[in-house]
């Protein structure tokens, strides 16, 4: 893959410097700009004009298109026959290229994964292989685990999705002592605090079923027909819930909470959940609601927040996390 990636490099140079009208090039000029490019993309560089011949002669026999040499006292120099004619004509300014590889950039942090090498060569392309002065420094950053077990699963589970493919996926969860086989139909990655899940339906279980990448021991094709899913739509899914553990058939909760008056404040900036809304202030604090079910995920997000959050109903909820907090100042005693 590096290889067909300075491929491309090359030939992206070689193509500007072809189609270029008001300036020729000889054969040493282009290997040198290849050379600035791929130094530019920490890539080896090309020792060998016979290479930058080589790329010639492959554009004009995959674009069918004619290179003309001229002769300059003892120099030589190329370009293409028809003005005009390049093999990636491209309407882009220098501020949409810029815009454009930030986005790539983002994609970028699938990086080593191997369904995504394409990223990186696409990057390439809108970068200095346009031989325009774009600034690609990165100017965005993300929270996540680069060491977070199960990161090596979501490329081949992503082809499996894209694919239709059902897998035959062994599964150890942490309150069992021995792994177990399921047959999958895979349909959804999601991410929630720096973990990887895939959503998908398992035969012998109604709905949908969430197995998180890092338990999962390994995978092969299921030699069944994949099931569609015509369950749900993934796009309002999670709308019920905080976190990946929604359950189709349970109903939501009307949460209640009391928030100290400066952590509302960030909680009016970044909700806690969608249907978050004020029932009451008080001198103290805000009393707030939410709409969602009773999961893991409400409860740990809860008890991250201390003292600044109180449960006022359900009491059953409000029972759990007392039960909770009980515990840890035990567990400190």
């Amino acid at each position: 893959m590096a290889a067909s990636k300075n491929a491309l490099i090359r030939e992206m140079v070689i193509d500007r410097c072809l189609s270029d009208f008001k300036h020729l090039y000889s054969t040493r000029e282009m290997m040198d700009l290849c050379n600035k490019a791929l130094m530019d993309e920490g890539a080896p560089v090309v020792t060998a004009m016979n290479t930058i011949r080589t790329d010639i002669d492959g554009i004009c026999n995959r674009w069918k298109v004619n290179v003309v040499e001229i002769k300059r006292g003892r120099n030589r120099y190329y370009r293409y026959e028809d003005e005009g004619f390049s093999i990636y004509k491209s309407p882009l300014t220098e501020e949409e290229l810029t815009q454009l590889s930030q986005t790539l950039m983002v994609l970028e942090r699938f990086h080593g994964l191997p369904q995504f090498e394409w990223v990186s060569e696409l990057n390439a392309r809108f970068k200095s292989t346009l031989m325009m002065n774009v600034s690609t420094n990165q100017v965005i950053g993300f929270e996540e685990n680069i060491d977070a077990k199960g990161k090596e699963h979501i490329a081949p589970l992503f082809d499996a999705i894209v694919h239709k493919q059902p897998l035959k996926l062994t599964y150890q969860r942490f309150s069992s002592s021995e792994p177990r086989v399921y047959v999958v139909h895979p349909y959804y990655l999601k991410q929630y605090r720096n973990m990887w899940y895939l959503l998908c339906f398992y035969e012998g279980h109604a709905g949908i079923t969430t197995f998180a990448l890092d338990r999962i021991v390994g995978y092969e094709p299921a030699k069944v027909v994949f099931v569609e899913n015509e369950m749900v739509d993934f796009l309002d899914y999670f709308d019920k819930a905080i976190g990946v553990s929604v359950d189709n058939e349970k109903d939501t909760e009307r949460i209640r909470l009391w928030v100290d008056k400066m952590q509302y404040r960030y909680f009016e900036t970044k909700p806690l959940h969608g249907t978050q809304r004020v029932v009451e202030r008080r001198n103290d604090g805000v009393v707030i609601e939410i709409d969602v079910q009773r999961n893991y995920e409400l409860i740990q997000l809860i008890l991250s927040f201390g003292n600044a959050i109180e449960v006022l109903a359900p009491d059953g909820l409000r029972q759990e996390v007392i039960a909770r907090l009980k515990g840890a100042v035990e567990r400190y005693g």
